[in-house]
């Protein structure tokens, strides 16, 4: 008899290959019925297909890549029975009142922080640093432009972290990251310097970014699908 789940990838605006990759994958697995779906923890791409290097990727190796971008739900903690978070990084933005005048905004990179953007319009939270750091991720940010801010913090907030906080009391959706059902762990010797890794985001680099994505993408798509044949349940901790 077949066993059915649902499952939900979720990463910074969206994650279409792990998508693709999983419904290519749980097609190899008769006694697996899923029902696959991705989405963003914000709505940057809503509405969207996937980035045409993502598609290429996924055309190269035969799959198809079907993702539509949307923004993740409180429903999708009930209607998922996992979520699982591509990497450890987030953005989210918000302004508040805190006006600055100067034209010119200064770059502050930190390891552990948000980006704080202040300016004569107020202040920009965000925890998208590498992001901004990009003249093409002005977009993502609300109007007045980047040009109009003068002190500018960044550092990464944890995506899982924000899955797990904004997570409804009683919901049954489990959550995961993506990197946690690396088969490589499993089979890793006690004191092995093997660690969980996250699928980084990897919209602002080069095509071999994408790659590299897709081949983490297909060994956790083989391991989760593991975990679900052997009857699923809490995911694994490393």
């Amino acid at each position: 008899m077949s066993q059915q789940y649902s499952v939900l990838t979720v990463c910074l605006g969206r994650s279409p290959m792990a998508e693709a990759v999983l419904i290519a994958e749980a097609a190899k697995r008769p006694n697996l019925t899923l029902r696959i779906d991705s989405a963003g923890t914000g709505a940057y791409h809503t509405g969207e297909p996937a980035d045409s290097r993502t598609i290429a990727v996924c055309r190269k190796n035969s799959i198809k890549c079907p993702s539509v971008a949307r923004k993740v739900e409180m429903s999708d903690y009930d209607e998922f029975d996992y979520i699982l978070a591509m990497d450890t990084s987030n953005k989210e933005e918000q302004y508040c009142t805190a006006p600055h005048h100067t034209s010119r905004a200064r770059k502050y990179v930190g390891a552990e922080s948000a980006a704080v953007l202040t300016g004569q319009h107020g202040v920009c939270v965000s925890a998208a640093a590498s992001m901004i750091l990009r003249l093409s991720a002005v977009r993502c940010l609300p109007r007045p432009p980047i040009s109009s801010f003068s002190l500018l913090i960044l550092t990464p907030l944890p995506s899982l972290q924000s899955l797990v906080t904004r997570q409804p009391r009683g919901s049954k959706a489990r959550l995961a990251l993506f990197g946690q059902f690396d088969p490589g762990l499993a089979l890793a010797s006690p004191g092995s310097r093997l660690r969980v890794q996250a699928i980084e985001d990897p919209y602002y680099g080069g095509r071999d970014g994408f790659d590299k994505c897709y081949e983490q993408c297909v060994a956790y798509a083989r391991g989760f699908l593991d975990f679900l044949e052997a009857g699923a349940g809490d995911v694994p901790k490393f």
